[in-house]
């Protein structure tokens, strides 16, 4: 794959426009984990609201491996790369046979100490996160702008929330970035009609993009791995393609990685919210409008459920009413691939409660997962904090909830054998305490 990047904005604001011609022995299809993608067009953009020099050329191809990763055999960019990073891509990505290098170009480097960043979605955990981070940290957000080839696609996803949850964070952190992309639209589900990111690493292109001009030495986020994967034993380093090969590609362009609520649970992540004024103000649903959730899909019940827990109340018979009737959580219901959260069997033993349904599927589904008690999921998990050394973060995190003792972190250990049945791609491995 050949990839141009050129600024085609003006005097004022930046506007990176990313084409790629793919080689006769690649193809416009290919295969993830979880889907088979196709590509819709042969470029995207990045749109800035002021202006920045052309990216490093290892920054240039790192947007590049991001976005277009399963599509490339090779890759040639119209500029150089470092020997050291172009290493650092085929030591992460084993299909991209040939990179193109230049030995006079050198890796990227942080001038001093640098600054810190947050990808920030406007969501519950990018907002805890950001509630126990310093204040001059640099929030940056993807917003998505629709594609000029591809127009109005999947218009039920509301970009403007995250404007205007940015601009609330005004008086709290001075330095915010919204980055406006129609990277989205790039891949979608063969034969469907919804997009699928090619890789993990879109969520940290407007970091990378803006690593030199904002001179940024840490990326940081509010994922909890836990809520995507369900796999809450977050900390397995062997199951984490993220921490095996991002860090390093991250480490290649003089940046390191930390995410503040990566040892904590959705339920502490809402407390944080709640404590500093934020509930019911947040990115909760895509399909919703903005404090409007739609209430009927995964992201809904979940966040449903643990409002209930916070709230020390139930659920209302209108909301497990439109819970059991969404093709969403029917579907989710019947899931035999994806593992439920833990968090699941803990809210419904704390919601004492019956219900019928795909909600009841759900619920005596995770009780088969999982045997053992969970209350440790209220907890902080602090060998994370004290592995990255970052100890302050901690201290924060501890004003809402207590950290796990050597009971909870044992019940851990045995997280998942159950859940096997469910995912048998899972393999647990011994954690060292």
């Amino acid at each position: 794959m050949k990839v141009y990047v050129q600024d085609i904005g003006d005097s004022e604001k930046t506007i990176l426009k990313f084409s790629f011609d793919l080689d006769e022995n690649e193809k416009r299809t290919a295969k993830i984990p979880k889907a088979e993608i196709e590509l819709t067009t042969d470029y995207f953009h990045y749109y800035l609201p002021f202006k920045i020099n052309m990216p490093h050329p290892d920054i240039c191809a790192f947007i590049a491996v991001a976005v277009l990763r399963p599509y490339m055999n090779r890759l040639e960019m119209d500029r150089g790369i470092s020997p050291q990073f172009a290493q650092l891509l085929r030591e992460a990505f084993n299909n991209i046979q040939y990179i193109k290098t230049d030995d006079k170009v050198t890796p990227v480097k942080t001038e001093g100490k640098g600054n810190e960043s947050l990808n920030f979605s406007g969501g519950s955990d990018s907002i805890a996160a950001s509630c126990i981070i310093p204040k001059d940290t640099y929030l940056l957000s993807l917003v998505r702008k629709y594609h000029p080839d591809i127009g109005e696609f999947e218009k039920w996803n509301k970009g403007y929330i995250i404007d205007t949850i940015l601009e609330k964070m005004s008086n709290i952190f001075p330095n915010r970035v919204p980055v406006y992309s129609d990277m989205h639209y790039t891949s979608i589900k063969k034969g469907g009609n919804y997009c699928v990111y090619a890789t993990p690493l879109w969520q940290y292109t407007p970091a990378i993009l803006l690593k030199e001009h904002l001179n940024l030495s840490l990326f940081q986020n509010g994922n909890i791995i836990g809520a995507a994967t369900g796999d809450e034993t977050v900390f397995n380093k062997k199951k984490s393609f993220f921490i095996k090969h991002s860090k390093p590609l991250f480490k290649g362009i003089d940046v390191d990685y930390f995410s503040p609520t990566f040892g904590v649970s959705e339920i502490i992540t809402e407390k944080i919210v709640r404590d500093n004024g934020w509930k019911g103000k947040t990115f909760t649903c895509v399909q919703g409008e903005y404090k409007k959730p739609c209430m009927k899909c995964v992201k809904c019940f979940r966040k449903t459920l643990i409002n209930a827990y916070l709230d020390n109340t139930t659920l209302t018979d209108q909301q497990i009413e439109r819970f059991n009737d969404s093709h969403l959580i029917k579907n989710y219901a019947k899931n035999t691939i994806i593992p439920l959260p833990v968090t699941y069997k803990f809210l419904f033993e704390q919601i004492k409660q019956d219900f019928s349904g795909p909600i009841e599927t759900i619920k005596n589904k995770v009780n088969e997962q999982y045997s053992d008690e969970t209350s440790w999921i209220t907890k902080i998990y602090t060998p994370y904090y004290k592995k990255v050394n970052r100890l302050e973060t901690l201290k924060e995190l501890q004003k809402y909830a207590e950290t796990m003792n050597y009971r909870d972190l044992k019940k851990i250990r045995f997280l998942g054998k159950k859940r096997d049945l469910f995912w048998p791609i899972h393999k647990l491995t011994k954690i060292r305490l």
